[in-house]
């Protein structure tokens, strides 16, 4: 199933990974996207709804490194 996300629904999260080049450019590695649906009977689950490194920069570890990154700040939480 598919949804548009509601860019008013606080429970949506986004996490950009950017990376500079050599001028002043940022260019874009990768994002993910996270929502915290409620779970019964009263907490709140962090869910990766989508996850995207783009093809140049695929193979260097950066979805783990996005992974990691997002499951230590879910366990802050």
């Amino acid at each position: 199933a598919a949804s548009v996300i509601d860019e008013t629904d606080p429970r949506w999260g986004v996490t950009f990974v950017t990376r500079k080049d050599d001028g002043e450019h940022i260019r874009l590695v990768a994002y993910a996207t996270n929502y915290d649906f409620y779970h019964f009977p009263d907490k709140l689950r962090r869910r990766i709804s989508q996850f995207l490194v783009l093809s140049p920069y695929q193979r260097q570890g950066i979805g783990s490194l996005l992974y990691n990154h997002l499951m230590a700040v879910a366990q802050g939480d």
